[in-house]
């Protein structure tokens, strides 16, 4: 346009060159023009040498011809009116500009008149929700950032965001932001775990001059560095003050707890911060870098520490989270652990009651409670100084007492009767004032004929588990041995069918060392009766009270059951060297008993231990030696049964004897009751 219209516009003519463009223009014009023009200047010269009359001649034909010509064919207005056009439509576009897009013509005017900085409308922009392009976002090192772009105007169907690092000026990069669902035009992007500090924009559909540039400065949070928690516990703990380096506590309930926190950087505050409770302002010392907070451990609950450094950054969540547990006092435990329920005394024997208390904080009392079946109310008898063991922390009391049958009435002015039960229980309070209470047991009092008739019979069921133990297992398993012997000394060595055999010959062998040991039970708790209701010979009985009383008083240590192995083998040693002075029943059920522990833990034990070396095919030495050996330990297994069954027999002729002379005692008493009466009647 400009060269076209505006440059020959500006451009001045001369006479003599708009007479040579109208004969270009105008063939037939031929020099006419321009000769008329040139003789109309030379008229005047006196100097000329041309002819004037021709000069004036050709002036009066160009001028008719002139007058002649149609303008028209001097102009090409297509030229003209097409580069008119073009020149017309910028300023005509530029005045209907306000008018169609007000926002465009006000921005043009402000960049191109006014010079300054504003962008052009578009379709498409792009706000980033809750930051400021003049304002640093301030996180904490680890945080998660996350970035929500609203699009306004035309949603694009992809969003970018672009980023790079602030310290080292690191390469950038750019994610794709994802559309939330359900929020139309809402893009998200998180920067997980942020490390450093950076700085982004955001670019989607026409919105790409990557403006404006937010800043994020990544901080390093506050930290714990060390955790003091003084404590001073409730008095009914009687524990004293202490002191715990850690935020997770277990404490009594009640307990009241200073707690001290040393952080890595001054902050501007701290608080306490506990679920369902207002956040408490920390005590912060003179340097700031110490907050503490006290309070009462009354409850169960998880707190955390609100930290707000110096330039607003703050710990992240989780790192100052703890949890302090108000432990309720509980309630002391009590188990009663002799004499087992439903046992029969005679009004002369001798009760071991034992029990056991056990507390978190410490065991104040141990108590029996004793009462007549059909009672309502327990009588509390205390164990006393001399029948208390504690443990070396308190926790811990076993209480043991060996009382007379003749003591143990609630009410002393009415000692108890043969066919009454005895009803009892064990009791434990602690230092709190809790207390626990074991469930009720019974003994029944009978006459010492009734409990001798009861253990006579218990002999013979007795007699017969021994015996059908040596029918059942031990015999068999020794002819299967001899068989195995006999093959191994001609074949030499074992097959695989052999191994089988031999498992089962194991079974066998640990079934007898299993059922004899329930023997040894059974025959423990007949003696256990004999001898604490002085069923025999004064002398004895009161000897094995004695081991017995010794031996409950100073076993604190294993509890689960009362009378241990160990005291019966005091117990047989003590007969074999003469302590013990009795040739009747004590005699018998302590040789029965020697015998069931020698079977139950060393002779078919050690049977059992050889056959299984030689069912995996792992003889100690030589499959001949071991099994000539089980062979010998089944030998005397069977030698053993053999006395066994005698003393069993032995046991049953005394028991009979002792029927026969209650019968003639009681014959006797009948008669000397009818001889009295008949001197009277005389």
């Amino acid at each position: 346009t400009l060269r076209r219209v505006v440059y020959p516009l500006s451009v001045r003519l001369s006479d003599d060159d708009l007479a040579l463009a109208a004969e270009a223009r105008l063939p037939e014009l031929g020099d006419r023009l321009i000769s008329a023009l040139q003789f109309r200047r030379q008229l005047d010269d006196p100097e000329n040498a041309e002819s004037r009359p021709m000069m004036r001649a050709v002036i009066e034909e160009a001028a008719r011809l002139e007058h002649a010509l149609e303008v028209r064919r001097l102009v090409d207005t297509r030229t003209v009116r097409r580069h008119g056009l073009a020149a017309a439509a910028p300023v005509l576009l530029l005045l209907l500009l306000p008018l169609l897009a007000p926002g465009a013509a006000r921005t043009w005017l402000h960049r191109n008149l006014l010079l300054e900085d504003v962008p052009w409308p578009r379709r498409t922009t792009l706000v980033v929700l809750g930051f400021e392009e003049s304002r640093e976002k301030v996180v904490t090192r680890g945080e998660t950032v996350r970035i929500s772009v609203r699009a306004r105007g035309k949603v694009p169907d992809e969003v970018e965001i672009w980023y790079e690092r602030l310290e080292d000026g690191g390469d950038r990069a750019h994610r794709r932001m994802y559309e939330e669902e359900g929020k139309r035009g809402v893009f998200r992007f998180e920067f997980r775990s942020v490390a450093a500090s950076f700085r982004f924009w955001v670019e989607g559909g026409d919105d790409t001059d990557g403006r404006p540039v937010y800043t994020v400065r990544a901080l390093v949070p506050p930290l714990i560095e060390r955790i003091e928690a003084h404590c001073e516990f409730p008095a009914y703990t009687r524990l004293g003050p202490a002191v715990y380096r850690e935020g997770d506590l277990d404490l009594p309930a009640g307990t009241k707890v200073d707690l001290r926190f040393t952080l890595n950087m001054p902050v501007r505050t701290a608080a306490f911060v506990v679920e369902g409770a207002p956040p408490r302002a920390m005590r912060l010392g003179p340097d700031r870098k110490t907050a503490a907070v006290s309070l009462t451990a009354d409850r169960t609950f998880d707190y955390s520490l609100d930290l707000l450094g110096d330039e607003g950054q703050r710990n992240l969540p989780g790192t100052t989270s703890f949890r302090i547990r108000a432990v309720p006092d509980q309630r002391p435990s009590a188990r009663l652990l002799s004499p087992e329920s439903r046992q029969w005394f005679t009004p002369r024997g001798l009760v071991p009651f034992k029990i056991l208390a056990t507390d978190n904080y410490g065991v104040t009392r141990a108590s029996l409670l004793l009462k007549r079946r059909g009672d309502r109310e327990f009588t509390v008898r205390p164990f006393r100084p001399g029948e208390i063991h504690r443990g070396e922390d308190g926790r811990e009391v076993v209480g043991y007492a060996a009382l007379e049958v003749a003591d143990l009435s609630p009410n002393p002015e009415e000692p108890l009767r043969v066919g009454e039960d005895l009803v009892y229980a064990a009791e434990a309070e602690d230092n709190h004032g809790n207390r626990d209470r074991t469930d009720e047991s019974r003994i029944q009092i009978v006459t010492e004929e009734t409990l001798e008739r009861a253990l006579a019979q218990r002999q013979v069921g007795l007699r017969e588990d021994a015996m059908d133990t040596r029918r059942e297992r031990q015999d068999p398993a020794h002819r299967r041995v001899l068989d195995l012997l006999d093959y191994l000394e001609k074949e030499g060595a074992f097959e695989v069918r052999d191994r089988e055999a031999l498992r089962d010959v194991q079974i066998l062998q640990g079934q007898v060392t299993r059922e004899m040991d329930r023997l040894f039970g059974k025959v423990r708790w007949v003696f256990n009766a004999y001898v604490y209701n002085r069923l025999a010979a004064p002398g004895a009985t009161e000897q094995i009270l004695l081991l017995f009383d010794d031996f409950l008083r100073r076993d604190h240590r294993d509890l689960s059951t009362v009378f241990k192995r160990d005291l019966y083998r005091r117990i047989i040693s003590a007969y074999r060297e003469d302590r013990i002075h009795d040739q009747q029943i004590l005699s018998i059920l302590i040789e029965i008993m020697e015998i069931t522990l020698k079977i139950s833990e060393k002779t078919s034990p050690e049977a059992h231990r050889l056959l299984a070396g030689l069912a995996r095919g792992e003889p100690e030495q030589g499959e001949l030696a071991d099994l000539a050996k089980v062979r010998d330990l089944q030998v005397d297994i069977l030698a053993d049964f053999r006395v066994l069954d005698r003393k069993m027999g032995e046991w049953e002729q005394y028991s009979d004897l002792v029927d026969m002379v209650r019968e003639l005692k009681e014959l006797q008493g009948g008669v000397r009751t009818g001889a009295e009466k008949i001197l009277k009647e005389k």
